[in-house]
């Protein structure tokens, strides 16, 4: 049987990847997070908001980045640290972790705001740290 529980978000740190070869930094946060009881067991899904910065300034730019026009590919990357956020669900407390399994850079390309186009698939994974009390 699924439940779907009620999820409160405790504290949240971001992670951070660098793309060398592009000179681009990127931060991600884990800004929802939903969560099920199956059986014995949970599953977690996390929402993530992306943030990319050029470290030196683009030399040049082909044009901006929209869904479905540009061309990403995938990038050599160095992850500094996961995302990571604690949650208080079904009366325990769960450490969450999301962390780069691809990055993807469309080459060239910039968004309206002057930012890199990147693209990340992710993983996400979690431990039961402890129950709560109940102040009851």
């Amino acid at each position: 049987m699924v439940t779907p529980l009620e999820v409160k978000i405790v504290e949240t740190e971001p992670g951070r990847i660098e793309l060398p070869e592009f000179d681009i930094s990127i931060t991600y946060s884990i800004t929802s997070v939903k969560a099920a009881k199956i059986g014995g067991g949970y599953f977690i899904a996390t929402t993530i908001d992306i943030t990319a910065r050029f470290i030196k300034p683009a030399g040049w730019a082909f044009g901006v980045c929209a869904p479905g026009n540009v061309p990403y590919k995938p990038v050599q990357f160095t992850a500094f640290k996961p995302a990571h956020a604690v949650i208080e669900a079904d009366g325990k407390i769960f450490d969450i972790y999301v962390e780069p399994i691809a990055v993807m850079v469309a080459d060239g390309f910039i968004t309206p705001l002057g930012e890199p186009c990147v693209a990340l698939s992710t993983a996400t994974g979690w431990t039961v740290r402890q129950h709560t009390q109940n102040t009851h």
